[in-house]
């Protein structure tokens, strides 16, 4: 968990012509950008789809104030309490397929996460719960978010960027670009590791050597 408070002097000492509230809003916005950019939010999701419906929202954005990124995995619970897993498929296949005039409802098996919505390979006959793992993004005001500690100077980066270019005395758009290709740099290794375990792209990095 990262707190505003740990890293507001990193963040306002950049724009002292601004008020605490506007480093405040900066540490937001990065953040949620850096759920945007590398899916590092994480959350296990019981939601329910009703009978005969084509899709379902994995979230309230009025009362959970989250917003689904991305679903990793999914199951629903059949009749008897049990977690049937679902196959994840392409979201391109399932829109071609989908065009039809009226879905048949029967039995899921498969699905796709289209505009954050959860989209069955055909609506359920009865109202079912589903399990998912998902990606989100944070809505509304706070002052802390669910990322590990190593996230934290992608977000001051990421804020930074943001501030140095809002108008003002201490206004800065060459200094925001410099932190704005940090936080891009950071934001690239950072989903590698989300991901796939490993470092992603990083920009600006030397090119390879050639042996001929």
């Amino acid at each position: 968990m990262i707190s505003f408070y740990a890293v507001q002097d990193r963040i306002g000492s950049m724009r002292p012509d601004k008020l605490e509230r506007e480093w405040n809003l900066a540490f937001q916005i990065a953040s949620r950008r850096l759920a945007v950019d590398t899916l590092a939010l994480q959350e296990t999701v019981d939601f329910t789809i009703s009978a005969d419906a084509s899709s379902a929202d994995v979230y309230d954005a009025e009362t959970d104030e989250k917003e689904c990124l991305h679903i990793f995995k999914a199951s629903y619970q059949n009749s008897n309490g049990v977690w049937i897993p679902l196959v994840l498929i392409n979201q391109e296949n399932l829109f071609f397929a989908s065009e039809k005039i009226v879905e048949d409802s029967g039995t899921m098996e498969a699905y796709s996460c289209r505009m954050g919505k959860f989209t069955p390979n055909c609506p359920p006959e009865v109202e079912t719960t589903v399990r998912a793992i998902v990606a989100y993004k944070p809505l509304g005001d706070f002052i802390e978010v669910g990322f590990p500690h190593n996230f934290e100077d992608a977000i001051v980066e990421g804020a930074i960027a943001h501030l140095l270019r809002l108008p003002g005395v201490e206004k800065n758009l060459q200094e925001s670009e410099m932190a704005e290709r940090k936080y891009q740099s950071m934001a690239s290794g950072l989903r590698g590791i989300t991901l796939i375990g490993n470092d992603g792209y990083r920009r600006g990095s030397a090119r390879p050597e050639r042996y001929w």
